[in-house]
């Protein structure tokens, strides 16, 4: 039998705190920008406070912090998809970070588990994860369960 994981408590970010979501946004981002096949900059820390204000007077998205012994060990950035155009209605992650000092505790895995039972209560038919394709975190969410179902390509003009 395998030990219990680390309490993990989920908690929407208030707007009061949104100057210190966008600082771990920003390292987040910048730790993925290797994965990215465009390279693409990240978004400035004034562009990201633009976004995620948005998001939060956004019924469809949900910012959370991921807490452990009263710190705060990582974020998640969550949107509902409705059943438009006769599909499923889904969940996805959009954002998943978990800091460097909190990874291969079982903070992240505890974080997914949490939502992933809200969901099945809700009666949630379909959780997605976006995951850029070389991320080494893909192996995270496959050992969650979750398989690759799709690639969308991009590029330059």
């Amino acid at each position: 039998m395998s030990a219990p994981g680390p309490a993990v408590a989920l908690r929407p970010v208030d707007a009061s705190e949104l100057d210190a979501f966008v600082a771990i946004y920003v390292r987040y981002a910048a730790e993925t920008l290797p994965y990215d096949p465009l390279g693409r900059a990240p978004a400035s820390g004034v562009e990201l406070r633009r976004v995620y204000a948005d998001a939060l007077d956004d019924e469809a998205a949900e910012l959370l912090w991921i807490e452990t012994g009263g710190e705060r060990a990582g974020l998640l950035v969550l949107q509902r998809f409705d059943e438009a155009d006769g599909g499923e209605a889904a969940l996805e992650f959009a954002e998943c970070y978990v800091e460097p000092e909190f990874r291969g505790a079982g903070v992240g895995r505890a974080a997914v588990e949490q939502v992933l039972a809200r969901e099945r209560a809700r009666g949630t038919p379909v959780v997605d994860a976006a995951v850029l394709r070389d991320n080494p975190a893909l192996g995270f969410w496959r050992a969650l369960g979750f398989e690759v179902r799709a690639y969308r390509t991009a590029r330059r003009p």
